[in-house]
């Protein structure tokens, strides 16, 4: 290592302060070196006070003077300093070394997380228990997913069994708020803002003009209005409930509307040639109509305490139908009861109904009690199959235009009275008149 000598110095004899000209001491001497002024005697230094000054550890005996050239000398025990300060460091480093250094963070506190930032120290990452994960912000957990990988927003545990993520909402109410690309709110999934049982689950779009919609398989299917109309997005298309799920009661205010623009219908009226065959099927449906009970009704509240309906059998009605030619003929009993599939005849009128469907099965992985996989969760080894529901079918009716066409009937059995009669009156008038 070179010995430093820049610039000049003065010294005072039985001092040990030495003034330094032009010299740069802060960060090129270092205390223990020796200073050598002009005298040619060395001196221990003592502390670099700044760039231009410095005490040494003994007073200097020689001749004051200024202007003086001088030399320090580095000595072998700066080595030595170096490699001790080293070592402390090294030391003082291996908690960092084997922890952060190998991405290992300690798990904090809610108040000093692990993983926190300098100037916001109540704010970061933080472990609440074995195999859980938290985030904070201002000292408060918001974010939490726990070793079921459960995810929890605004609390700590979700509330339900099961539950794969449970957002709490706040004092009014809000859970989940989404927003345009601009910022703009366009609505919220929360909750009636009661904290008991009685709560209530809210979905709510912002906005007059907003509306709900509902898609599946990438479509749009059903939308509320901003009016809270409920319709279909295409129309005519989608059903309310099938045959083997069927709606159990409707209420209304008024009754419900069946459109019949005749601008969408390719109207055939009634032939002349089939009048009789459709006026004795209504009359054959007139002489079924009868009163009955539901069997499920019977086993839930007893045949005494079964309310009575008034109504037809579809497959009374349907063997009418087929009796006259205009529909396949039944054939099988109970559960096998069902419509000639060899029936190359006509289709069965619309207000005719007869659906199937196929069974329902629900599969369940099931895994191993004993065995794991190489990530050390359980086996799967089988698949459980669940009948959700059997196959079946069921006859049904549109009552709508079966009531049309009974009425119809009705009117062609007025009509005949009425030509009985004017004809019985007319007679009798020619009877008295001679």
């Amino acid at each position: 290592m070179p010995w430093y000598n820049a610039g000049t110095v003065a010294v005072t004899n039985n001092s040990a302060t030495v003034t330094g000209t032009s010299t740069g001491w802060v960060g090129n001497v270092d205390a223990g070196q020796a200073f050598i002024g002009p005298n040619g005697i060395p001196y221990e230094i003592l502390s670099v006070n700044s760039a231009t000054s410095i005490t040494l550890r003994t007073n200097y005996v020689g001749t004051t003077a200024s202007g003086q050239a001088y030399r320090i000398m580095p000595v072998q025990g700066y080595l030595r300093d170096l490699a001790t300060q080293a070592a402390v460091l090294v030391l003082s480093f291996a908690t960092v070394r084997d922890g952060v250094g190998q991405g290992i963070f300690p798990g904090g506190s809610v108040g000093t997380p692990g993983f926190r930032f300098s100037g916001d120290e109540d704010t970061g990452i933080y472990r609440p228990s074995a195999d859980a994960m938290a985030l904070v912000t201002a000292g408060v957990e918001r974010v939490r997913v726990d070793s079921n990988g459960a995810l929890c927003v605004g609390r700590t545990a979700p509330d339900l069994s099961g539950a794969r993520a449970v957002i709490a909402d706040d004092s009014t109410g809000r859970g989940l708020n989404f927003v345009t690309s601009s910022g703009n709110g366009c609505g919220v999934i929360g909750t009636t803002g009661a904290s008991d049982a009685t709560a209530g689950l809210i979905i709510n779009a912002y906005r007059g003009g907003g509306s709900i919609r509902f898609a599946l398989n990438g479509q749009e299917r059903w939308q509320f209005s901003s009016s809270g109309h409920l319709f279909p997005v295409a129309d005519n298309v989608y059903d309310v409930g099938g045959a083997a799920n069927r709606i159990r009661q409707f209420y209304s205010g008024t009754s419900t509307i069946h459109t019949s623009d005749e601008r969408e219908k390719s109207w055939i009226g009634i032939n002349a040639d089939d009048r009789a065959k459709y006026l004795r099927i209504a009359r054959a449906i007139l002489d079924e109509l009868g009163w009955f009970q539901f069997l499920e009704s019977i086993e839930e509240k007893g045949a005494d305490g079964a309310r009575w309906h008034f109504g037809v059998r579809a497959q009374a009605v349907w063997a009418i139908v087929a009796g006259e030619g205009l529909c396949a003929p039944l054939i099988g009993t109970g559960a096998e009861q069902r419509p000639d599939p060899d029936w190359e005849g006509p289709p069965p009128p619309a207000w005719l109904c007869f659906d199937q469907w196929d069974e329902a099965v629900r599969q369940e992985p099931i895994f191993s009690e004993v065995l794991l996989d190489a990530d050390g969760k359980p086996l799967q080894t089988g698949i459980r199959e669940t009948i959700e529901r059997e196959a079946g079918n069921r006859f049904g009716l549109r009552t709508d235009q079966l009531d049309l066409l009974l009425s119809w009937g009705l009117r062609e059995l007025d009509k005949e009275k009425e030509a009985l009669i004017a004809d019985l009156t007319a007679r009798v008038e020619a009877l008295e008149a001679a």
